[in-house]
């Protein structure tokens, strides 16, 4: 059998957290997300997954549309075959930032391109120990686009050309069918190559994510058209073909944050309202109440975020503080706001935060941010945010007691504990951080 790990490598993935086990994590036919152990696939085409899981303590037959997985982690630390072993490898390696090789241990990249181009088949009596499966050679192919494009963002540049080159390989191999002998130059992880046969897929799921890391791979490399082209691809053919609705989002805020780049805010507010009038439209297209919901979420979650560049630029003095002021209450009082806890806290937020910098309705204010506080326990950004404006917010509202003949003392201290309460509850957030430099 050929060994395809250092000694040092299995070393490192003996430390990684438990990753024995492949598992999937989907949602059902009612919307609820589900997490369970993979025990083995039977069939994986771009229409349709079956398999069986252990869910509950029983083995479960699972059948699925490749939609509705949100998560799919193939590779078994503890299998008896090399190359599934191989792939859990290189996935912990990946986690633990060890992509390139390290010395002679080898790295998540070249533990990857092994597994996507053996077509070893074993030595008499040892091959489910040592025979590689398509289905191995696609994971491997898929995750060592993975890990090009990570090395690539890390300032390896010619790692996002050769992630093009894995790309195009893999495509050409998915148009083949499983198990298929290809003839391909096959490219090794230090760029070299090499003639050699290899093994088809055939019609599998992981085309569209494929498509995705294309866009991100050109976004790396700064071709800025070429990304926004393989995103538009994408959003334009989800309705269609039936794609994820993680993947929907990703790409068209992916997308929507290039085309963003560098504009003045107000045009940068005018792309995230776009972008979350898409994502609406998309939603609305969607066959299960799951992919409606996750869309118009990141619809609602975009609108705010084009809010909030505005009300940045409007404390940079862009802008007047009623622009952002405007637009938050304009979300507040949407149809959206009033089915979407996360969008009427958010702008609730925005509100308060205006009227703090606008150094006016200290009393309006307070109350505003109380609300997020008070009813934002599962929004811990927005909390903290509110926090930071509520430590300042209170000694804007005890100035105005004191200006209307009474003692506002206590909302002065109360500045400070909020302040207190903002550094002990996140201690880690930017506002916290942002509160104690001040």
């Amino acid at each position: 059998m050929k060994q395809i790990v250092s000694t040092l490598a299995l070393v490192l993935v003996l430390s990684f957290p438990a990753d024995a086990l492949e598992t999937i994590r989907y949602f059902d036919k009612e919307g609820n997300v589900v997490t369970a152990e993979l025990i083995t696939v039977t069939k994986a085409t771009e229409k349709e997954f079956r398999a069986r899981i252990r869910r509950g303590g029983r083995n479960r037959p699972l059948r699925l549309e490749p939609r509705q997985i949100l998560e799919l982690r193939r590779g078994d630390r503890d299998a008896i075959n090399q190359w599934s072993k191989s792939l859990a490898l290189g996935k912990g390696m990946m986690a633990a930032g060890q992509i390139a090789n390290q010395g002679t241990a080898s790295g998540a990249e070249e533990t990857f391109a092994k597994a996507a181009y053996s077509t070893e088949r074993g030595t008499r009596g040892q091959e489910a120990t040592e025979r590689a499966e398509p289905w191995q050679n696609m994971y491997g192919a898929f995750y060592l686009i993975e890990a090009r494009l990570a090395l690539g963002k890390q300032g390896k540049k010619d790692k996002l050309n050769e992630a093009l080159e894995a790309i195009a390989q893999f495509r050409k191999r998915s148009s083949a069918r499983a198990g298929a002998k290809l003839d391909m130059s096959v490219p090794d992880y230090k760029g070299g190559s090499r003639e050699s046969r290899v093994f088809g897929f055939g019609a599998n799921r992981l085309g569209p994510h494929v498509d995705l890391l294309e866009a991100r791979t050109f976004a790396a490399l700064g071709q800025a058209d070429k990304a926004k082209s393989a995103y538009d691809k994408i959003i334009s053919d989800a309705p269609t073909k039936g794609y994820p609705p993680n993947l929907i989002v990703a790409a068209v805020i992916e997308r929507t944050n290039i085309e963003a780049s560098g504009k003045e805010a107000q045009e940068q507010e005018t792309i995230y309202r776009s972008a979350g009038t898409t994502l609406r439209g998309l939603a609305g297209r969607q066959p299960d109440a799951f992919g409606k919901e996750k869309l118009t979420l990141a619809a609602n979650k975009a609108m705010l975020q084009g809010a909030d560049l505005l009300f940045e630029a409007a404390k940079a003095g862009k802008y007047g503080i009623n622009v952002p002021l405007n637009r938050y209450k304009q979300l507040g009082d949407s149809t959206e706001a009033r089915k979407d806890e996360a969008l009427r806290l958010g702008a609730k937020a925005g509100i308060g935060m205006c009227l703090v910098e606008e150094g006016k309705q200290g009393e309006l204010a307070y109350t505003t941010l109380l609300e997020v506080v008070t009813d934002g326990y599962r929004y811990p950004e927005q909390v903290a945010r509110a926090l930071y404006y509520l430590a300042k917010a209170a000694p804007l509202y005890g100035k105005e007691i004191d200006g209307a003949g009474g003692s506002g003392v206590f909302l002065r201290e109360e500045g400070d504990r909020w302040k207190k309460d903002l550094q002990e509850r996140f201690p880690s957030s930017k506002w916290a951080k942002k509160a104690k430099s001040e």
